[in-house]
C-alpha cells in the first residue's frame, strides 16, 4: 500500500490580524516607543496607578448592557454589570496589564477571535487594519459600539470551561466575554493615546498598514498551506474557526472531503476537522461519540475539539484517524489520546493522532499545572504509541516560539518588549504532535514556521511572514503490507 501522509496545523489562538499582538515591528521608532511605554506602566511607572474607571465610564457599561440585553434572556446581565462595575473601580492599568487570570480564562480572546473581522469589516480597535485611528477615546467608543449588531454578537459563543472558571462565569460567559473585550479594546486605545498622542498614533497606524500590505495575511497564508497539502492523505486542522474551515475546504474541494461538515460549524467558535483524500480513501465512519463514551473526556467541555474517524482506504485497510485540540495547559491531551487508543484497540485498528497538545518544558514561564513534554511522551509510550520525530523530551524541537505582546488578549502568554531578545530561551515549547502506534514506520517528518515549507530557527511566532502561533507539521507514514500466503 502507498504511504499515508498526514498534514497537521493548529490554526487557532489569537486574532492575529491585530498587528499589535505580536512583536513584529522592531525597527519602527514609534512602535518601540509605544511598547517601551507599556512596559513602563506594567512595571509600575508613568500612569500605572490610573484606574480603569477613570476612562471606562458607567455610561460605557450601560451602553454595552443595552446592546447585549436582547441577545440571551437566560443570562443575568445585571449580575455581570455589577461585578464589572465594581472591578473597574479598583483595577489600575498596572494591575490590568499584569492580570494573567483574564487570559487564562479566555474572557476576551474568544470574543476577539469571533469579531476581529466580519466579512470585510474589522472591529474598531488599536492594531487592526481599520481605515482610520482615533483622536479621542470617545471618538473610538462611538465607533466601537456602532460596530456591534445582533449578527456579529451571535458569533460570540459560550466558552469551553477551564478549571479557573466559576459556575457563574460559565453561566454568563457570553456577556462576560463582551465586557472583557470592551475593557481590553478601550485600554489598548487609551494606552496608545497616552503614550504616543493622537498624531503619532495615527502615524504608527499608517506604518503598520504599510508593513501589513507587504506581508501575507492569515487567509492567504492558510490558502498557501492548503495548496501544499493537496497530496496529503489526511489534513487535520485544530482550533479552526468557521472562516478557516471554509478557506481549507474551498482550496481542497476537488481533492478532499471535509469531515465533519455539520453540527459544530453552527454551534462552536472553533473546532477540529479532518479532510481526507478522495482518491485514496473509499469510506469514512465517524467514531467521535465512541471516543467520548469511554468516559475519559468531558463531551460538554471538549465537544468541538475532537474529531475521530475510521477511514477505509482503497486497498481495503482501515485506520483510526484522530484530531484533537487540548486545553491551554495540556491537561486533556493524555485523556484524549488514551480514549482514542481504547477505541482503536477495541476495533483492532491502527491509530494516527494529530494533536495540538499544549505541552511544554518546565522553565521560566511554565504555568502551574501545565503538562510537561516528559509526562506526555511517557504516557503516550505507555499505551504503545510514539510521536513522529524526536521522542526525547529534552531534545524534541519546539513548535510554538511565542512572542505575544501586552496588547494581546491572552495576557498570560505575553512577553514584554524589553525581553524580546530572550524569547528563544524563554518559550519554545513542543506543543504539537503527530502520534502513531507501532505498526507504522515514519519515512519523513517535518515542521515549518515559514510559508515556503522550511523551518527558520529563532523566529518568534506569529511574525509578519507567518501569521500563526504554531508550526505546521507533516509526516509520511509507511504501513507494513498484509502478507498473503
Amino acid at each position: 500500500m502507498p504511504p499515508i501522509s498526514v498534514f497537521s496545523m493548529n490554526v487557532g489562538a489569537c486574532a492575529d490580524d491585530n498587528l499589535l499582538t505580536r512583536h513584529s515591528f522592531w525597527l519602527s521608532e514609534l512602535y518601540s516607543k509605544l511598547m517601551r511605554g507599556v512596559d513602563d506602566i506594567a512595571s509600575g511607572k508613568g500612569g500605572a496607578d490610573i484606574l480603569l474607571s477613570s476612562f471606562i465610564t458607567p455610561e460605557h457599561v450601560q451602553r454595552l448592557t443595552e446592546i447585549l440585553r436582547p441577545v440571551d434572556a437566560s443570562v443575568s446581565i445585571e449580575e455581570v454589570v455589577l461585578d464589572v462595575g465594581q472591578w473597574l473601580t479598583v483595577e489600575t492599568l498596572e494591575m490590568y496589564l499584569n492580570n494573567k487570570m483574564i487570559g487564562r480564562k479566555r474572557f476576551a480572546s474568544g470574543a476577539d477571535e469571533a469579531t476581529a473581522k466580519v466579512g470585510d469589516k474589522y472591529r474598531p480597535t488599536l492594531g487592526l487594519p481599520v481605515p482610520r485611528t482615533f483622536t479621542t477615546l470617545e471618538d473610538f467608543a462611538e465607533s466601537w459600539f456602532s460596530f456591534f449588531d445582533a449578527t456579529i454578537l451571535a458569533r460570540v459563543k459560550p466558552l469551553a470551561r477551564v478549571p479557573e472558571h466559576s459556575s457563574s462565569e460559565v453561566r454568563n460567559s457570553v456577556p462576560l466575554q463582551m465586557f472583557a473585550l470592551m475593557v481590553h479594546d478601550f485600554v489598548m486605545v487609551q494606552l496608545g493615546l497616552m503614550i504616543l498622542g493622537p498624531e503619532d498614533l495615527t502615524r504608527m497606524h499608517a506604518e503598520m498598514l504599510d508593513e501589513r500590505s507587504r506581508g501575507p495575511d492569515r487567509e492567504s497564508s492558510l490558502k498557501n498551506f492548503m495548496r501544499n497539502a493537496l497530496e496529503s492523505t489526511f489534513v487535520v486542522l485544530q482550533g479552526a474557526t468557521r472562516d478557516a474551515v471554509d478557506v481549507a475546504a474551498n482550496v481542497l474541494e476537488r481533492t478532499h472531503t471535509l469531515h465533519p461538515s455539520g453540527p459544530w460549524l453552527a454551534s462552536a467558535a472553533s473546532g477540529t476537522v479532518i479532510l481526507w483524500d478522495k482518491k485514496v480513501v473509499s469510506k469514512v465512519e465517524d467514531v467521535t461519540e465512541e471516543v467520548f463514551d469511554t468516559g475519559d473526556l468531558d463531551r460538554a467541555e471538549r465537544g468541538s475539539s475532537l474529531c475521530v474517524i475510521v477511514a477505509t482506504l482503497c486497498d481495503g485497510t482501515s485506520h483510526v484517524i484522530g484530531g484533537f485540540h487540548a486545553d491551554d495547559k495540556g491537561v486533556t491531551a493524555v485523556p484524549a489520546v488514551v480514549s482514542m487508543r481504547k477505541v482503536s484497540t477495541r476495533k483492532s485498528l491502527p491509530l494516527i493522532v494529530a494533536i495540538g497538545a499544549n505541552t511544554d518544558r518546565p522553565g521560566i514561564a511554565f504555568p502551574e499545572g501545565m503538562v510537561t513534554v516528559q509526562r506526555f511522551l511517557k504516557e503516550v509510550h505507555d499505551i504503545a504509541m510514539k510521536a513522529a520525530g524526536d521522542n526525547n523530551p529534552t531534545t524534541r524541537p519546539g513548535t510554538s516560539l511565542t512572542a505575544r505582546t501586552l496588547f494581546c488578549t491572552e495576557r498570560h502568554r505575553a512577553v514584554r518588549y524589553n525581553a524580546i531578545k530572550t524569547i528563544p530561551e524563554w518559550y519554545n515549547g513542543p506543543k504539537d504532535y503527530i502520534l502513531h502506534d507501532q505498526p507504522y514506520e515514519v519515512a519523513e517528518y517535518s515542521r515549518t514556521n515559514d510559508l515556503y515549507t522550511i523551518y527558520c530557527p529563532g523566529l518568534p511566532l506569529p511574525y509578519q511572514g507567518f501569521p500563526f502561533e504554531h508550526c505546521v507539521l507533516s509526516a509520511l507514514l509507511n504501513y507494513p503490507p498484509v502478507l498473503e500466503w
